[in-house]
């Protein structure tokens, strides 16, 4: 058996055989840029690890894999990367795909889409969930369930309404079924929004004009600092490092 955990991998059955591919793991065992694949024989229930090269998606993990058409080949999407420490951990928005006979990955895609994070600029964690579940709670105030703390005697519900768009002639964002991703459509594209405890994740899922994208940027800061009376500020994800097997 392997000495690392396999935690948020993904499992698909090859043959005689399941593939297991990526997971999170301890921080102190994590490698960057690194794919981990390992293979349980149905036969006699042993696991081994399994050698690769190519262009792997590195340290990935809460993916989805499935197998092709050819009966070999598996699919890697979705899911998040894992680039360090001291990284944000963005999403994956590529597609890669592992030849289980020769062991070699393949980046099937490179997609150009617009992307950028935000966060408090005093490095403090964000309280939106706490906002949006006293957001959620308002309707109850009859039942008089307890104080949210933390989030002052007036929050701004109204910044909170507004945000992800540039102005009301956007739809309010749709909350996603998984995890607190907001999705919102402007100029025909689909933005996505995936709110943490410290940052916030844009994903444009192609591409707005510069002055629209310049435009909903500003906004979107403006409302965050409403949101929690502090300043916040723009950061760029984590280049990709040269991803192994």
């Amino acid at each position: 058996m392997p000495s690392l955990p396999t935690d948020f991998h993904s499992a698909t059955l090859v043959g005689d055989a399941i593939f297991i591919i990526g997971g999170l793991g301890y921080r102190h065992q994590r490698m960057p840029g690194m794919t981990r694949v390992y293979k349980l024989l149905l036969d006699s229930m042993r696991i081994e690890a399994v050698p690769t090269h190519g262009e792997a998606p590195g340290w990935i993990y809460q993916h989805e894999a499935c197998l092709a058409g050819d009966g070999r080949t598996i699919v890697v999407s979705r899911g998040e990367r894992w680039f360090g420490e001291q990284c944000l951990t963005p999403e994956n928005i590529d597609d890669w795909s592992l030849d289980t006979v020769t062991g070699e990955w393949r980046r099937l895609t490179r997609r150009p889409w617009q992307r950028w994070a935000m966060r408090r600029a005093d490095g403090k964690g964000n309280r939106l969930m706490s906002m949006r579940l006293a957001h959620s709670l308002r309707k109850y105030k009859h039942l008089n369930l307890p104080t949210i703390e933390g989030l002052g005697d007036a929050p701004d519900f109204e910044a909170l309404d507004l945000l992800y768009r540039i102005d009301e002639t956007v739809a309010p964002p749709v909350q996603e079924a998984v995890g607190e991703m907001y999705a919102v459509v402007m100029d025909g594209v689909t933005l996505r929004f995936k709110e943490g405890n410290l940052h916030v994740e844009a994903i444009v899922e192609g591409a707005l004009e510069p002055d629209r994208l310049h435009a909903l940027r500003q906004a979107t800061l403006a409302l965050l600092a409403r949101i929690e009376e502090a300043p916040w500020v723009m950061e760029d994800l984590p280049r990709e490092p040269d991803t192994v097997g």
